[in-house]
């Protein structure tokens, strides 16, 4: 198997939680589930989230169900690597798609190198423009 793609989720609420996430999470795997590369696994982490495990009970998923931990920690993540079978390990956020051949692409580029690192595209519905979030791998994040 190639990717292991790990979404996190937590569907409580919480300060600048995204609305709707019991459906995003749905869009979310259904963006996966849409790609035309096929070489994957989905491993769904609820962090302390039952609602998670209900909402994905019957999608062609791995999910699992963790004691909740602190909020954006490793946890999830972790967890989903530990159970991961993949050559390699992607992350989707419940509120984030992944475009039809974005697996392609990377598998495509993994050709020549040991890893890829992308930065993401975000929509400011203020400005009404989609721009660049540059992801600067040489910064640490504490």
């Amino acid at each position: 198997m190639k990717f292991s793609v790990i979404i996190a989720s937590y569907l409580g609420s919480y300060p600048s939680a995204s609305h709707q996430r019991d459906e995003k999470i749905i869009r979310a795997i259904n963006s996966v589930l849409a790609q035309t590369f096929s070489d994957y696994e989905i491993i769904v982490v609820a962090d302390g989230c039952q609602k998670t495990m209900e909402i994905v009970k019957d999608m062609p998923v791995r999910s699992f169900f963790i004691q909740r931990t602190a909020l954006f920690t490793g946890g999830p993540r972790n967890k989903g690597i530990d159970e991961s079978k993949g050559e390699y390990v992607i992350y989707l956020d419940i509120d984030d798609i992944y475009g039809r051949n974005h697996l392609q692409i990377i598998a495509d580029q993994l050709e020549d190198y040991d890893w890829v690192w992308y930065n993401d595209i975000r929509y400011n519905p203020r400005l009404k423009i989609w721009y660049d979030n540059d992801c600067d791998i040489i910064i640490p994040y504490l």
